[in-house]
């Protein structure tokens, strides 16, 4: 936020949706502050920073954690992942629970989905090794939905937590907490 402020302009909500409206300009170097998917973090970290600066933040939580408790896939995969020292680790219980699944869902063997796509899931990573780009290129976007998500939640079960909802509560809002961030001024939407 100190960076921002400095060469930046935050500006609100509003202020974009008037300007949108060509009801006003929106100042040089404007920015909006958004945060995404409804953390319990933004309520006790993010909020007082912005009330303490008198800034207004744009918040949008997951209608899925809100309104059913779900853990969002991409969050199980980063817990998994930080479940374990090295991704190594995981290839094996993932090529265990890709078999299982291989007939039902019409899929190779782990060892042939291995083969065929390792090398182009798991390059070009700035921060992650071939292994762990691999892991979440391959749960996130190269495996049918179903399966991708099937997969994710034993993991997850094995790895993490069986209690998928009392995680959840942990780490998202809830819809009281939603209203105290609106209470505060700050702007909410949502999306899925």
């Amino acid at each position: 936020l100190d960076h921002l402020e400095r060469h930046y302009r935050p500006v609100t909500m509003e202020q974009v949706i008037a300007a949108w409206r060509g009801q006003q300009t929106l100042p040089e170097q404007a920015v909006l502050l958004s945060f995404d998917d409804g953390y319990r973090d933004h309520l006790e970290h993010v909020l007082p920073e912005l009330e303490r600066r008198g800034l207004q933040g744009s918040f949008f939580p997951c209608t899925g954690t809100l309104r059913d408790g779900l853990i969002l896939d991409v969050n199980k995969i980063q817990f998994v992942l930080a479940s374990v020292a090295s991704t190594a680790e995981l290839l094996p219980a993932l090529g265990r629970a890709l078999d299982k699944r291989r007939e039902r869902h019409g899929l190779g063997t782990y060892e042939d989905i291995h083969r065929r796509v390792y090398h182009r899931l798991s390059r070009q990573g700035r921060f992650d090794d071939p292994d762990t780009l691999f892991f979440k290129r391959l749960l996130q976007r190269e495996l049918p939905f179903a399966v991708r998500h099937d997969v994710i939640d034993e993991l997850f079960a094995r790895f993490v937590s069986t209690d998928q909802r009392a995680f959840a509560e942990m780490l998202y809002l809830s819809d009281a907490e939603v209203c105290l961030l609106h209470d505060a001024g700050m702007h909410i939407g949502c999306h899925g």
